[in-house]
Parts: structure tokens; C-alpha cells; sequence
């Protein structure tokens, strides 16, 4: 049976799944069954997962980790995917099931944990719609992030981010491993040493027209820590 990865929604709406298509087709390539998660639908079982892909989207209300409202895009912000998500990744962190964060997910990750988000990085680092850039990273050698990846030191990402982690902003319990370059202190990639599987990445791998073939390897790695 194929290894059931939950990943995470704004909504059960038709058109809210289908903004997540690069992420169901990636777990799909890569060997997974997708389940849909969102906080309008049924609660999240994680009796039913095997392993969870926490999904990009918008801004977390910055309560979540203490701090008042201060570049954090309102209209951005969904208060309850904010619950939904960080109480489900508190609970699979307990469990110990895999987990893959991308871009919002990187900062859910570090918020439920315990860490905080520089709540806007400045126009340098947004995206224009329908538009995309890159920019390079450093993947720490000896990481779990460089031995999923199979390459440490520079690789290029798409950049679609405004908010991100600070090195001093990191929770507990999580290790820097990929770095923005030139900006070191802008973290790009953090992983638990102490879980099974805990991935985060500030970048989107689930464009493979936008990155090398490589960040597919993030995929596979989920889910072949799902099926163990």
C-alpha cells in the first residue's frame, strides 16, 4: 500500500485543493498517496497518516509566537488553518510521523516548536505573480538536508517568500541546515535531529519546472520515511 501523506489546505474548497497541485503531484511521483487536510473538513487523524506535508500559503497571525502585529499581511492571515496546522504538528512531532515543511510550512514548523518569524524580509525578497526567480543557498554538509538532497554547499531555489527565520529566532529542538546567500543569518532549511524524518524548507521543490531535479529528492525521502 502506498505510504497515505496528509498535506495540509486553506480549505476543502475545489478551488483551494487545486492551487495545491504541485504538491499532490509530487507526492504522487514520488510514491505517495495525498490526503487532503484542511480545517473546514473533517478533524486531522493522524491515525490515518503516514506521514505529513505541511503546505506553503499565507501569513500565521503573529500571536502564535508573541509578537504583535508588524509587517504580517492580514488579509493574508487564516486563524484556523493556523490551529489546525501547528496543533497537528505538535501531535505528529510527539508521534514521531515524517515530516516535510515547505515555505509557510518551514515557519508553522518553527513556530510550534517554540521559535518566531521576521514578519517581512522587504520587497527584495517577494515574487511577483505568475513569476518566479531564483537565488542561492548553502546546504550544510553532514545534514540530513545535504544527505536527502545528495549535495551540500551552493544550490539555486525559487524564491517566493516575504516572512522567514532569523538564526536567533530558531526553536529549540531544530538545527539550521541550509543558509540564504549572501545573507547567512536568513535560514533556509532546519531539520530535528531528534525525530525520524523533520525537514523544512523555505523554498518551493514541489515547482520541479522551477528547480533542479534534485529537490524531488525531498519528496522521495518523505515518503520512503512514511512506508518504514
Amino acid at each position: 500500500m502506498r505510504p497515505r501523506i496528509g498535506i495540509t489546505a486553506r480549505s476543502s474548497e475545489p478551488a483551494a485543493i487545486q492551487r495545491l497541485h504541485w504538491y499532490i503531484e509530487s507526492v504522487q511521483r514520488a510514491g505517495g498517496e495525498p490526503l487532503i487536510l484542511a480545517p473546514d473538513d473533517q478533524r486531522p487523524d493522524l491515525a490515518r497518516l503516514d506521514g505529513l506535508l505541511l503546505s506553503g500559503g499565507g501569513d500565521i497571525h503573529p500571536r502564535w509566537y508573541g509578537q504583535p502585529l508588524a509587517g504580517t499581511e492580514v488579509s493574508a492571515i487564516d486563524e484556523a488553518r493556523d490551529e489546525m496546522e501547528i496543533t497537528l504538528t505538535k501531535a505528529a512531532l510527539e508521534a514521531d510521523i515524517p515530516i516535510l515543511a515547505i515555505c509557510r510550512g518551514i515557519q508553522v514548523l518553527n513556530v510550534a516548536m517554540g521559535g518566531a518569524l521576521i514578519q517581512d524580509l522587504g520587497d527584495g525578497h517577494r515574487t511577483p505573480d505568475e513569476a518566479y526567480k531564483h537565488h542561492l543557498i548553502w546546504v550544510v554538509p553532514g545534514t540530513l538536508m545535504a544527505a536527502t538532497l545528495g549535495i551540500s554547499g551552493q544550490v539555486a531555489v525559487n524564491t517566493y517568500h516575504h516572512q522567514g527565520i532569523r538564526a536567533d529566532m530558531l526553536a529549540p529542538g531544530l538545527i539550521a541546515s541550509a543558509q540564504a546567500l549572501p545573507e547567512r543569518w536568513l535560514i533556509e532549511g532546519v531539520e530535528s535531529p531528534d525525530h525520524r524524518f523533520v525537514l523544512g524548507v523555505q523554498w518551493h521543490p514541489e515547482r520541479y519546472r522551477e528547480v533542479p531535479h534534485l529537490h524531488q529528492r525531498l519528496f522521495q525521502a518523505l515518503v520512503r520515511a512514511a512506508a518504514d
